[in-house]
């Protein structure tokens, strides 16, 4: 869900100001990523809670959530941003970086215990909780990118404006910050 939601907040701020086909290319790519990572992360999870819990599939889970990270993160990184997004771009590999080392503590954590009752500290503890928090830096990074998109948002409508003289478009695009 997290990824669906920063990959549509991208989409949205490629549409601001008047963006380039570059911009709504590369918005569409992550998208699509976005929803591949969030759908399999979810029947992952389907097929987890389906099963009776047991420290070997629970070892098989944490591990698969890992594999997938790093498959995501170096999907992600053949995609190119455009300058505009550099730094949107840098925050979503900040977070995908601390999302994978999160996942990856927990994983080692499972893989330490031998004993069924044991499997409480895993999902009361730590581990799970910097996985929670690292989830949650994406829903406040999706928040802070669609804060921008509104305010870019509305300056890319004014800048299209049939109604704006075409040399006056330009004097709008820089007065609200659009970029070229």
């Amino acid at each position: 869900m997290k990824a669906v939601a920063l990959g549509g907040c991208l989409v949205l701020l490629a549409t601001a100001c008047g963006s380039s086909p570059s911009v709504s290319q590369y918005a569409d790519d992550l998208n699509v990523w976005a929803r591949d990572v969030d759908s399999r992360l979810d029947a992952g999870s389907a097929e987890f809670s389906a099963q009776p819990i047991t420290v070997e599939g629970t070892r098989d889970y944490l591990d698969s959530r890992v594999a997938l990270y790093v498959e995501a993160i170096d999907t992600y990184s053949a995609l190119e941003p455009p300058n505009e997004l550099a730094e949107l771009d840098a925050a979503l590999r900040d977070w995908l970086d601390g999302l994978l080392a999160a996942e990856q503590q927990r994983a080692d954590l499972v893989a330490s215990i031998e004993d069924p009752d044991e499997l409480a500290r895993l999902w009361d503890g730590p581990a799970t909780q910097a996985v929670l928090v690292a989830e949650g830096k994406g829903v406040l990074l999706y928040y802070a990118a669609q804060e921008e998109f509104d305010a870019t948002g509305d300056r890319g409508a004014l800048s299209e404006t049939p109604w704006i003289p075409p040399e006056m478009r330009e004097v709008v695009s820089v007065a609200l910050g659009c970029p070229e």
